[in-house]
């Protein structure tokens, strides 16, 4: 199976990824909201400035909202992965 993401998806994925906290995540899909998905522009210059565990735990939280928010599932070793429990989870120690 190969996933094929819409334009739209990949700005709903960007769009998750800079949203750190939940009120940036709530309106992420706030179509009233200046954060809203639908506003970002893919050709824009993105520029990081923050360290590279930040980097890692934003990307990870980002997918894992992105496919749970679509119907996504996760297994491993033949365990189900509730991602909706899971897509908020912050490392222990960082």
């Amino acid at each position: 199976m190969i996933i094929r993401l819409t334009t739209e998806q990949y700005q709903e994925l960007f769009a998750l990824f800079s949203s750190c906290s939940k009120e940036e995540i709530e309106q992420v899909y706030d179509s009233n909201s200046h954060l809203n998905f639908k506003n970002e522009h893919l050709l824009d210059q993105y520029e990081l400035c923050e360290e590279k565990i930040e980097f890692a735990i934003d990307a990870w939280r980002s997918v894992l909202l992105f496919l749970a928010r679509h119907g996504y599932a996760l297994s491993k070793d033949g365990q189900s992965i509730d991602l909706k429990s899971t897509a908020l989870i912050r490392p222990e120690s960082v």
